[in-house]
């Protein structure tokens, strides 16, 4: 690429840190590694090939806004039912009522 773009980057520490913050550091890179992954798996953001700055920056904030929708989703319904992951209950009473009955 002619002129890349870097979302975000590590700060220059002035001292040398504890293992303690060591390990908080990377633990947070780790959610973000796997945030990754799953946005590339999950929401096809490789199949984006569009190089306009607007369109790229709207499909990458449509699909932020996306992957959290359904994380909080899987959230509260792993809270409602721990054996049940996928569909919310909500739909599958949507389901239900509207599109059997229908």
């Amino acid at each position: 690429y002619k002129n890349p773009k870097f979302i975000m980057v590590n700060p220059k520490r002035k001292h040398t840190p504890d293992p303690r913050t060591i390990y908080r550091d990377y633990t947070f890179r780790w959610m973000i590694e796997v945030c990754h992954r799953e946005i590339k798996q999950q929401f096809n953001i490789g199949k984006c090939q569009s190089r306009d700055l607007w369109i790229v920056n709207g499909f990458l904030m449509l699909i932020g806004f996306t992957f959290s929708v359904w994380k909080i989703t899987l959230f509260f319904d792993t809270q409602e039912d721990e054996s049940q992951v996928g569909c919310p209950t909500w739909a599958n009473w949507f389901h239900e009522q509207y599109i059997k009955s229908h």
